[in-house]
């Protein structure tokens, strides 16, 4: 009889809803559901822990472990070190996690630089602006203002190669209402960029690159 109500009881136990009560009875309750049977079957006086076996299934199933992202690269070297030399840069806020280094200009316009990334690693250059009246048609002043930028922090050779195309006209348009999209050629790059955009009443240009771990060297 004593038996009966015992299992009764465990069968509630289950039947109760919330994670954190049911985890309490399980502890309480299955133990003892566990040691009459462990005692009675074991004849060699071991007794088996059955309700800590079960329970850590309960848990594993509640709490799955998440899987760890691995990244092509190492973004725990992706730090601010590359505008230590760069005194003009020198007034930033860096964002770790997004990898990317914030300058208040004139205290109205902002420039990103992102410099990093897991799979794609990218560098760019944004400037928003709300003190420039050109018009998105204006090119020439907004590449000039892309290149400035461009030769304070890229590769001697990057913006030398970007100037000349730009020069030559070597380069692909994409056009949209508020946007104009320019993409130069290069041999390691993934992408290799100027962007120019008036989207959502804000004035941005950016320069940029990025590429994936099998195109780097």
């Amino acid at each position: 009889m004593k038996k009966n109500n015992t299992k009764s009881f465990c069968l509630a136990a289950f039947q109760l809803k919330g994670i954190g009560f049911a985890f309490i009875l399980l502890s309480i309750i299955l133990n003892s559901c566990g040691s009459s049977n462990s005692e009675s079957n074991d004849a060699s006086g071991k007794i088996k822990d059955s309700s800590q076996t079960f329970i850590q299934k309960v848990i594993s199933k509640v709490s799955p472990k998440k899987k760890i992202e691995h990244c092509e690269f190492d973004m725990k070297q992706q730090t601010s070190d590359f505008l230590k030399d760069k005194p003009q840069f020198a007034n930033y806020k860096w964002n770790n996690q997004q990898k990317e280094a914030v300058l208040l200009l004139d205290g109205k316009d902002t420039l990103t630089i992102h410099h990093g990334g897991c799979h794609y690693f990218e560098f760019s250059i944004n400037l928003k602006t709300v003190t420039k009246d050109n018009s998105i048609d204006d090119s020439v002043f907004w590449f000039n203002t892309a290149l400035s930028y461009a030769k304070d922090l890229f590769d001697k050779g990057d913006y030398e190669l970007m100037k000349k195309d730009i020069e030559t006209h070597e380069y692909d348009i994409t056009k949209g209402e508020d946007v104009k999209f320019y993409s130069f050629p290069h041999e390691k790059y993934d992408e290799f960029y100027i962007r120019i955009s008036f989207e959502h009443k804000a004035k941005e240009v950016e320069v940029g690159y990025s590429y994936s771990a099998n195109t780097e060297n």
